[in-house]
Formats: structure tokens, C-alpha cells, sequence
């Protein structure tokens, strides 16, 4: 797994990242639980590569929610 700094995340991050299940999450307002995690890929010209991968944990419907993608464009910046 990638580490990332959860204080970098969380100082800018409307929802409160927290390492868990092999990668991150986080709870929205609403109360739906989201997973990011980071799966190694095959190299690419001799780097490592990785998918992004953004999980709703939660098997419910949910509104739009901007805080959301607020949220997780911390993870790759």
C-alpha cells in the first residue's frame, strides 16, 4: 500500500480521512462510508504503477455530494 500523510489529507480534506481496510476512508455527512485505496498495477517503463480506487462501502443511495470529491482529490496531489 501507498502511504500517504493523513495529516496533509485530513488539514485540507472536508471529511476525516483514517487509515482502514488496506487503504483509507471516510464517512460523509450523510453517513455513507467511502474506501481509497491504492492496487499496484503492472510496471510501465520501468515505474511502478497504480490504480486509484474509490469504494462506497455502504449499499445505500446517496445524494450528490461535492465534499466527496474535495475529499479524495487530497489523495493524489
Amino acid at each position: 500500500m501507498i502511504k500517504l500523510s493523513l495529516e496533509h489529507i485530513n488539514a485540507k480534506s472536508p471529511y476525516e480521512a483514517k487509515e482502514a481496510g488496506g487503504g483509507y476512508e471516510f464517512c460523509t455527512e450523510g453517513g455513507i462510508l467511502y474506501r481509497i485505496r491504492f492496487l499496484e498495477e503492472s510496471p510501465i517503463g520501468g515505474c511502478d504503477t497504480y490504480q486509484f480506487a474509490i469504494s462506497k462501502i455502504d449499499n445505500v443511495r446517496s445524494l450528490h455530494d461535492p465534499n466527496i470529491s474535495a475529499t479524495t482529490v487530497h489523495y493524489y496531489r
